[in-house]
């Protein structure tokens, strides 16, 4: 709803556009298909992750595990073949 909102402001005040383009993003879920949720304790500490895998390796996983605009189901795995994939190219 945020971007019919955007669009009637932009016309209402500017008399145009505030944007062309709109990208929707998948969101992360778990290995069960559910939204990550601290409530469902299914979602990991961030920054134990990038301890345990460095931030290039959780971003690298995340990265190429899901499609551009598709949710992605993560698993911690992700980060160590992200981990592993840096290291093999720097």
């Amino acid at each position: 709803f945020w971007v019919a909102r955007m669009i009637m402001c932009g016309y209402e005040y500017r008399r145009e556009p505030c944007f062309k383009n709109v990208y929707f993003t998948g969101i992360v879920r778990d290995k069960q298909g559910r939204k990550m949720s601290k409530q469902l304790g299914n979602s990991p500490d961030a920054l134990t992750l990038i301890d345990q895998y460095g931030a290039d390796g959780v971003r690298m996983g995340m990265l190429l595990s899901s499609a551009a605009g598709n949710d992605l189901l993560f698993d911690e795995s992700l980060c160590e073949q992200g981990r592993n994939f840096n290291n093999k190219i720097w």
